[in-house]
């Protein structure tokens, strides 16, 4: 029996292709620059979200921050009630108390 030499060349419907004894395939390169090039800009893509989610997320650390002090302060100067849950609203330029909803505690019973 005569031994196969590898690689062996292939044809497909546009491109050729080499078949590796471990059933690997080197393709064209016409494809290999194709998938190169989608993959450094995948790469490209999910570093700068990467970047921009931690810039993002400082950011609104801030935010909160500086939303938390504003309404601690708010709370100082009206006196207002700690037993409502106080909303801004945006058009009228008012705060509305809301009566927070009282939690229920379940217990099982054995």
């Amino acid at each position: 029996m005569k031994k196969v030499k590898y690689p062996i060349h292939k044809m497909g419907k546009i491109y050729g292709y080499d078949l590796h004894e471990d059933g690997s395939i080197s393709i064209a390169r016409i494809y290999s620059e194709k998938i190169d090039n989608v993959h450094i800009k995948e790469l490209a893509i999910e570093k700068t979200l990467k970047v921009v989610t931690v810039q993002c997320q400082e950011l609104l650390n801030i935010t909160q921050k500086e939303a938390s002090d504003f309404w601690r302060q708010i709370q100082d100067d009206y006196e207002l009630d700690t037993k409502f849950i106080w909303k801004y609203h945006y058009e009228t330029k008012r705060l509305y108390p809301e009566i927070p909803e009282k939690k229920i505690s379940q217990r099982g019973t054995s």
